[in-house]
């Protein structure tokens, strides 16, 4: 009778847990869990998965190549593009002159060989190139010479910028890109405000060979 009376215990106990919401166990021992529950409470504490039953998504990686695939473009890309342009009466001005100048705050009618310069650095990244202003020796960075008083101190690269000399204005009055070295004596140059005769005064951006001799400095902006 004492057994029986044991059994019957045992059999409202366990009904009771059940009824309370402790889990059941199957067949296999694993617990059986209410997915709804565990989408409620995974913000709340870290909540175990079976990662067999329970898959996990992981995205393929992509290629960087696929990810970043914008080609730079380099500075003498910018400058050599605009090679052509021309001033549209002869006087300082046209759309593209009148846009260079105003990197330097000025309007049309203003001399632009500097604001030429100053806006290709700019348009390749060099914020630096702010504190070039409306005049040709601003555009001499003088934290980084290349070359001054005939002297080398490196090799000119493409995108330096070199600066000429006026007797007769006895300051720098001109300014443009080194591009290329042609020889020893002899550089090709992209600049703006001159002309096939090479004037500090002239209509458009040209290429133009000028001679390391007569060049007052070569520095870099870039890196």
């Amino acid at each position: 009778m004492a057994k029986i009376l044991n059994y019957i215990v045992c059999v409202f106990l366990l009904c009771n847990c059940n009824n309370s919401g402790v889990p059941e166990t199957g067949v296999s021992g694993a617990v059986v869990v209410d997915s709804g529950a565990v989408a409620e409470h995974t913000n709340d504490i870290p909540v175990m998965v079976d990662t067999v039953s329970v898959p996990v998504y992981e995205p393929e990686p992509v290629p960087l190549n696929d990810v970043v695939n914008v080609p730079a473009v380099s500075l003498v890309d910018i400058y050599t593009s605009y090679i052509g342009v021309r001033e549209a009466t002869g006087k300082n001005d046209g759309v593209e002159v009148e846009r260079f100048l105003k990197s330097v705050g000025l309007g049309k009618g203003y001399p632009w060989c500097a604001a030429f310069v100053k806006t290709c650095l700019l348009e390749a990244g060099i914020l630096e190139a702010n504190r070039i202003n409306g005049m040709a020796l601003s555009c001499e960075n003088k934290n980084r010479m290349i070359y001054k008083g005939k002297q080398m101190t490196g090799e000119p690269e493409p995108g330096d910028v070199f600066t000429l000399y006026y007797a007769s204005l006895k300051r720098i009055g001109h300014t443009g890109f080194h591009h290329r070295r042609v020889n020893s004596s002899v550089y090709e140059s992209v600049e703006g405000n001159t002309n096939a005769a090479g004037s500090r005064e002239g209509d458009g951006v040209y290429k133009k060979k000028r001679s390391y001799n007569a060049t007052h400095s070569i520095s870099r902006w870039h890196d």
